[in-house]
């Protein structure tokens, strides 16, 4: 299943989402959903991820030009043990709770999210003291306004092969030494 060119909103937290439209219990093994070009919701506020949760199945979860602002700690109680692909990509995320990957930071292999408008890394240094990222291999937060990059990122993402930077506002590389 995937989702593009939409042009009502999926969910505000009030109204159904697209998924009450059809029968999802007959989808056993979605692995795959795409929203692109698609206004999440009314206000900024963060995605129900909840509506994820009957597609245990799901390996990636795709965001593009979609307006998703926020991902916040509700996020982390979704359970979705095998998603290994998170892609937000042009869509003003500019916000992750620094809890939203707690217990699932080990599962991730690729994380993107460029072309938005991050500003700081706590989403992620917050949890590489307790947890680590060890199938991560690419993180892509090319095209955001981060201004400091901490050597904790590099240090702490022990199978990292691709880190996309580029196009930010950086002031401070921590790791260089």
């Amino acid at each position: 299943l995937t989702l593009q060119g939409f042009t009502g909103r999926l969910t505000d937290r009030k109204t159904p989402t697209i998924f009450n439209w059809f029968d999802t219990s007959e989808i056993k093994s979605l692995s795959f959903i795409e929203w692109s070009n698609n206004e999440v919701f009314n206000d900024p506020v963060a995605f129900n991820f909840a509506i994820m949760q009957k597609f245990s199945q799901l390996q990636i979860l795709r965001f593009e030009s979609c307006f998703l602002q926020i991902i916040d700690q509700d996020f982390n109680s979704v359970q979705l043990e095998k998603l290994h692909t998170l892609i937000i990509k042009q869509s003003k995320l500019n916000y992750i709770h620094r809890n939203a990957f707690n217990g699932k930071a080990k599962q991730f292999r690729r994380i993107i999210l460029s072309n938005n408008q991050l500003t700081n890394l706590k989403w992620i240094t917050s949890l590489l003291s307790e947890e680590t990222f060890e199938s991560l291999w690419q993180l892509d937060l090319s095209n955001n306004y981060l201004r400091i990059l901490p050597k904790k990122l590099v240090e702490k993402l022990p199978n990292l092969n691709v880190l996309y930077i580029y196009g930010n506002n950086f002031k401070f590389f921590h790791f260089l030494y």
